[in-house]
């Protein structure tokens, strides 16, 4: 079982820390920024499109303590020999914790240097954080868009496609079904050479009635019934 050292009071350590958070939430306030405290207990500094997450907390040392067994009999199945203790150091540790940004995210009190003192340098962080992760996501933009083009030009290019073939088989139907015509219209007019009674009937209509209905038949199934142009826009219709 962990334990840590609290006191009621604010240490010297934690007025350092509260400072060092005042003066930068004022700082990128004057940048258009906003904070908000996240459900981790970090702090996010959100801007136009995006966050940056940090927190700014105290260093603790640890150490395992010896645990004397207890002496009744229901706590030894959860006794432990040794006991983690935390204990404060007074050294503050300043971390972005946002992936990415492409800068340093570290920084903490040695024996040279505070905090403090690197506080330019942790505000130029978020400033250029924020300008990276802004190229980024133009870049991301830039791809997608490019990717989204190249679909449409697949899509585009698979639909002429299929016009095409489309189209190709309507000329075929149409060339085939022209012949036809031909050979039908030709064959009807070799059988009204050789008819010499008209008016013969053939399953209740004359033959010149019968004649007429191939005639119409064929008409129907040609192409060029309405003339070339009828045909060709019929043909470019089908794709």
């Amino acid at each position: 079982m962990a334990e840590i050292v609290r006191s009621e009071e604010l240490t010297a350590t934690d007025k350092r820390r509260l400072r060092i958070l005042d003066a930068l939430f004022k700082q990128l306030a004057k940048q258009g920024w906003q904070i908000k405290l996240e459900a981790t207990r970090h702090f996010a500094a959100v801007y136009e499109d995006g966050q940056i997450v940090f927190r700014l907390n105290e260093r603790l040392r640890q150490e395992f303590i010896e645990n004397p067994p207890p002496t009744e009999e229901i706590y030894r199945l959860l006794w432990q020999p040794k006991r983690q203790v935390f204990h404060r150091t007074g050294r503050l540790a300043f971390e972005i914790t946002t992936y990415g940004i492409g800068t340093r995210s570290k920084w903490e009190d040695a024996a040279d240097a505070q905090i403090e003192d690197y506080f330019p340098e942790i505000l130029g962080a978020f400033l250029l954080g924020r300008l990276i992760r802004q190229k980024e996501k133009q870049s991301q933009e830039a791809r997608a868009d490019r990717i989204a083009e190249a679909a449409q030009r697949r899509e585009a290019a698979r639909i002429e496609a299929e016009r095409e073939v489309a189209r190709w088989n309507a000329l075929l139907e149409a060339s085939a079904n022209c012949r036809k015509a031909e050979v039908a219209r030709s064959f009807i007019d070799e059988l009204a050479t050789r008819i010499h009674d008209g008016g013969e009937l053939i399953d209740g209509k004359s033959a010149s009635e019968w004649l007429e209905w191939a005639r119409k038949r064929v008409d129907d199934l040609d192409p060029l019934k309405d003339g070339a142009l009828a045909a060709i826009q019929r043909i470019v219709a089908k794709g």
